[in-house]
């Protein structure tokens, strides 16, 4: 159930993911070539046709990204060369909703530690959604997750990378 859930709501953005993946692959590689790391993330935004990165401090990005200071903006197509012997930059992008402006990720790296507060079914459902796309997300093929307590439906969806527990007693150091 939760694999066609996966299939069925994942497929209209399959295209625009793999467009962010290449982009941001295409960003790490601009900036392993100039020997740094690239800037630090710490939200995007994905709009039909194009992504804008939201930097944590002001930064000069490489062509063809386009912006000034925090903000740069790249189109989405295929254009951009499939960068395969780059590590992902922001492994922990995920996404955290949408609007008119499209849909909005968040580094979680960045970020640290994360709360979530509120509606506990809503809460819990995003702390679900997130799993989810932390072990299905190709930026995030080096991430391994670990749920505990909750998302027992969500184990099939990668057994290598996403492991559940139902309580914090049945972890091993």
């Amino acid at each position: 159930a939760v694999e066609k859930t996966v299939f069925v709501a994942g497929a209209p953005l399959t295209a625009p993911i793999e467009q962010l993946n290449r982009a941001l692959n295409h960003l790490a590689a601009a900036y392993a070539n100039a020997g740094r790391p690239p800037p630090a993330l710490l939200t995007a935004t994905l709009a039909t046709g194009s992504v804008t990165l939201r930097l944590v401090h002001d930064g000069e990005l490489p062509q063809p990204w386009t912006g000034s200071g925090r903000e740069w903006t790249i189109r989405l197509d295929d254009s951009l060369p499939d960068e395969l012997d780059v590590l992902p930059p922001y492994p922990m992008l995920v996404t955290i909703g949408c609007d008119e402006a499209g849909v909005h990720l968040v580094n979680l790296e960045q970020l640290g530690i994360v709360a979530l507060s509120g509606d506990p079914d809503r809460t819990i459902g995003l702390a679900r959604h997130i799993a989810a796309e932390l072990a299905l997300n190709p930026w995030s093929t080096l991430v391994e997750v670990t749920v505990i307590g909750f998302g027992d439906e969500l184990a099939p969806l990668d057994q290598v990378r996403l492991d559940h527990h139902r309580d914090g007693n049945q972890i091993v150091p």
